[in-house]
């Protein structure tokens, strides 16, 4: 009988082939990706609420965090979207990172202080793979927008988490009569 690969490990691969399907493809394969993506992943992870606590979380934080850099001039999204808002694939990547968090970097996340170090470095570096190969472009030099970036991943990983543990709390909260 042939043994499945922990479920950890296929979430790793799916999420690398997703961020390159959103980089490389753009936004219809990039969003056709992410809802296969969370489709199998709630048909097939070990999955509890934190999944979806975890995306209802990144999803504003993401569309936040990169309409602002656009925003500021740290990236132009100028190539890639006509309306020079942040384009669709790179918000399925903040759904496709948020349900990774508890799955193969959940050692990591559980440490706020790993989960920074790691916002810190793969954040900026993700985004410097993402301008490279996609139309996006730096607005700033591409070394100021890096430690720009390590500036705001730093913290927003362990925000992330701390948002989706209040929500559990919040949501697990035996209502008062």
């Amino acid at each position: 009988m042939r043994r499945r690969p922990p479920y950890w490990l296929l979430n790793a691969a799916a999420s690398q082939v997703g961020w390159f399907v959103c980089v490389l493809a753009g936004n219809v394969p990039g969003i056709i990706f992410t809802f296969l993506f969370v489709v199998l992943h709630f048909r097939f992870a070990p999955v509890h609420p934190r999944d979806w606590l975890s995306i209802c979380v990144a999803l504003p934080m993401g569309v936040v965090h990169d309409n602002l850099l656009g925003y500021f001039g740290v990236l132009d999204f100028g190539a890639v979207s006509q309306s020079g808002l942040a384009p669709a694939w790179l918000t399925c990547l903040w759904v496709i990172m948020a349900l990774t968090l508890h799955h193969p970097l959940k050692v990591l996340y559980q440490r706020p202080w790993l989960i920074a170090a790691l916002g810190a470095f793969g954040g900026p570096m993700a985004y410097l793979g993402g301008v490279r190969l996609s139309g996006a472009e730096w607005g700033v030099p591409a070394v100021q927008g890096f430690l720009i970036m390590m500036a705001i991943w730093c913290w927003l990983l362990p925000l992330h988490r701390w948002l989706v543990l209040q929500g559990e709390r919040v949501c697990s909260a035996e209502p008062s009569v």
